[in-house]
């Protein structure tokens, strides 16, 4: 009886610590399906329509001009929400999404944009793909990917409408975000997004011993 009392007081810490996974920085929601056009802060430019769905938004760019040097180049996003700060090292960016028929990417770009002051800011840009996400497991053919924003962006530049005289650091400041199709690219891109969020990941600690447990608790019910 002690031992089983012993194990189960284990799980149940377990748990309490599993709990606590991503309490140090609350979740960002960027983006939650529903329709995000209208009045409420999201726009697009370039070579994307926009059009809202049950699930979310397709963003489309295969009815656009490629015949100038950007190709099919455009974007969509928001700078209307109040401007967040989170730490890089303990957070990842996690996007839900999935490319329909016609579209010849396989990819696109996230791009998240940090303010300095009133003069400078830098976009921080980091790609989503369909090889590197998994399937969300619902029947539905969304795609979830997570990013995490410690890793180096694979592009940054000065926002556009500031100067450069930023630090170059990756937040705090987060203003505006934007989904971009490759600039120059005149592959059609064509992606439903349902979700955009920042938030904690999960501390590796918790994970290890929630990862002993289990096991454990598949041992005793063998004896």
């Amino acid at each position: 009886m002690k031992k089983i009392n012993l194990f189960f007081a284990m799980l149940a810490a377990v748990s309490i610590s599993a709990l606590g996974i991503g309490t140090a920085d609350a979740d960002i929601v960027l983006y939650e399906g529903g329709t995000p056009n209208g009045d409420q802060g999201f726009f697009s430019f370039g070579d994307f329509t926009v059009t809202d769905t049950t699930d979310g938004v397709v963003i489309d760019n295969s009815e656009g001009d490629a015949s100038d040097d950007a190709g099919l180049f455009g974007g969509f996003g928001n700078n209307s929400f109040d401007v967040q700060d989170f730490d890089p090292a303990t957070n990842e960016l996690t996007v839900e999404f999935r490319f329909l028929e016609g579209d010849a990417s396989g990819f696109f770009n996230f791009v998240l944009s940090d303010i300095d002051d009133e003069n400078s800011a830098q976009d921080n840009q980091f790609t989503f793909t369909s090889d590197a996400a998994s399937d969300v497991g619902d029947g539905s053919g969304f795609l979830t990917q997570s990013i995490l924003l410690s890793e180096e962006a694979n592009f940054q530049q000065t926002s556009f409408g500031f100067d450069d005289s930023g630090d170059g650091i990756f937040n705090p400041g987060l203003r505006e975000v934007q989904v971009q199709s490759a600039f120059g690219s005149t592959d059609a891109l064509i992606v439903e997004i349902r979700s955009i969020r920042i938030s904690a990941i999960p501390e590796p600690g918790s994970l290890a011993l929630l990862g002993l447990v289990v096991p454990a608790f598949a041992l005793r019910r063998r004896r």
